[in-house]
């Protein structure tokens, strides 16, 4: 994933270390140990999706997978003239939509995006706008302005918006402090805030997000610890997964600090003996981890309803689906999906359950 590396090592970094002082007494502890023979891990539910390779039309850096009317949207960072295509559930490709551009109905740089009922929503993270779209056509409809700097954009079930705030001084002052910030959907100004920073801590952004929907509730990844948050009254957060390793550890807070104020944060901590790269993808079934030693790509599932689960490297796990997943991106349809890359051809898309 040369690719995949070069892009994430240029995109903006963001203030991602976040917490909240509202924990609970009943947060469940997963401890997930190491599986040492690859026949112990769990069979799995795995549909393929090959995408047609049409009109030249190839992905590179897939970022986000959501199925809407029973169609496959991808929002893909590769620098061609489009930012989301659309597939049919087999894979044949059907439609492109939220072109790039500085034109009306374009968008610059496309970092999420998210449906209502009659719409598809577009955060232009470039020219801090969301641009909107019909769902039934994929016809551009308005735009707004977005004012303050952000990342990610999630739709709540009651027609506000969560976004994922950089620290930026246009935001008002009582809401400076927050990682999150919800806005009314009208005018996109902010009504709560939401996880004060841990630390001012600077990292390169994950492809997936640090806060998603599952079912209907907001969950919260706290990227350098192992936390889970849920977001409760829509303004007050309680933990409510700690997530355990094994024997692999996340780095001290002091350690962080110390080399983020060098500057040598990255090249440390994936030199070190701690957890990095760490990301988490949950449906209402399970819950997915991946990270990284040394250089060596772990992962990490706990089923939610029986309790089993497993750790294993990514090698291994490859070896045993009998696919070579380069990366996941978010879940969709309970599903978590993989991303197989092939030579001279578009990537398939493992849906997993």
């Amino acid at each position: 994933m040369k690719i995949q590396t070069l892009l994430l090592s240029i995109i903006v970094t963001f203030l991602i270390g976040c917490n909240s002082s509202n924990t609970s007494s009943t947060t469940q502890v997963i401890n997930i140990t190491l599986n040492k023979n690859i026949i112990d891990l769990p069979k799995f539910d795995i549909k393929p999706v090959q995408l047609e390779l049409k009109n030249n039309s190839y992905h590179t850096l897939i970022k986000q997978v959501e199925i809407i009317n029973d169609n496959i949207y991808i929002l893909d960072f590769q620098p061609s003239e489009k930012s989301i295509s659309i597939y049919s559930k087999s894979g044949k490709k059907l439609n492109d939509m939220a072109f790039k551009g500085r034109g009306v109905g374009e968008v610059l740089l496309a970092f999420s995006f998210f449906e209502t009922d009659s719409t598809i929503n577009v955060l232009d993270a470039n020219s801090l706008k969301m641009v909107i779209y019909s769902k039934n056509d994929h016809s551009y409809l308005s735009s707004k302005d977005v004012p303050f700097n952000v990342t990610e954009a999630i739709g709540l079930d009651n027609g506000q918006i969560m976004w994922l705030t950089i620290s930026d001084p246009m935001i008002a002052k009582e809401f400076q402090e927050f990682c999150f910030v919800i806005t009314d959907n009208k005018e996109i100004s902010p009504v709560v805030g939401i996880l004060k920073e841990l630390t001012p801590l600077n990292t390169i952004m994950s492809l997936t997000k640090p806060a998603y929907k599952v079912g209907d509730e907001i969950h919260f990844v706290d990227k350098i610890r192992p936390y889970i948050y849920k977001l409760d009254d829509g303004k007050e957060v309680t933990k409510i997964y700690e997530m355990q390793y094994g024997d692999f550890r996340f780095a001290p807070l002091e350690f962080i600090v110390k080399a983020q104020e060098n500057r040598t944060y990255i090249e440390e901590i994936k030199e070190s003996s701690y957890i990095n790269s760490y990301s988490i993808m949950e449906t209402t079934k399970a819950i997915l981890a991946t990270f990284e030693i040394k250089a060596v790509k772990y992962i990490a599932m706990y089923d939610k309803h029986s309790g089993d689960s497993f750790m294993t490297t990514q090698e291994d796990f490859n070896k045993h689906i009998g696919y070579e997943i380069s990366s996941f991106t978010n879940p969709a349809n309970d599903s978590f999906v993989g991303v197989v890359e092939n030579e001279n051809s578009n990537p398939t898309l493992l849906f997993i359950n």
